[in-house]
């Protein structure tokens, strides 16, 4: 409630000028947008994302997507792994506590992309999947579409206006 209307008693609300009361509600609501907007929740949000893990072995691009995360999306927790090995022992340890979004490169040198989905599809976790690659092949996308768990593929590189869209879709769903 606004300051204004606080010190109001109910005695007062019935005198007030019509025009000033809609002022004292344009106050209070702006006061809300405001907010929200501060809080960065100017979307509607069914899912709030908290955590996301990286599985990619370019430091370059952990050390973006953890920048672009920072500034867009500070309260969200990114942690990543340039080894899949790690990351699946990781997730293993993680109980219940996953992170609602898990994005995987393809290209890697000890597990590759699928056979890391494959060892992820054995762990039913409930977070979305996402490849996250700079593979445009065909063969890639149709490998893709095959993997019931995959719930994204996007193409690197990323940017904030691609990472802001991912989040928003997955809190939206």
């Amino acid at each position: 409630m606004s300051s204004l209307n606080k010190n109001i008693d109910e005695k007062e609300k019935e005198n007030i000028d019509p025009r000033l009361k809609i002022l004292i509600i344009r106050s209070k609501i702006t006061s809300d947008l405001i907010k929200i907007h501060e809080d960065g929740l100017n979307y509607p949000i069914k899912n709030k994302v908290d955590k996301i893990l990286l599985i990619d072995d370019d430091p370059i691009l952990n050390f973006l997507v953890g920048k672009i995360l920072q500034k867009v999306f500070p309260h969200v927790d990114l942690q990543y792994f340039s080894e899949a090995n790690e990351a699946l022992t990781h997730l293993t340890q993680m109980g219940t506590n996953v992170p609602q979004i898990i994005l995987v490169d393809i290209n890697m040198p000890d597990l590759n992309g699928w056979e890391t989905l494959d060892f992820l599809k054995k762990l039913n976790l409930t977070s979305k999947i996402v490849m996250f690659t700079s593979s445009i092949d065909p063969s890639d996308i149709e490998k893709a579409d095959q993997y019931d768990i995959i719930w994204d593929y996007v193409i690197k590189p990323i940017d904030e206006e691609k990472l802001r869209k991912l989040i928003q879709r997955a809190e939206n769903e």
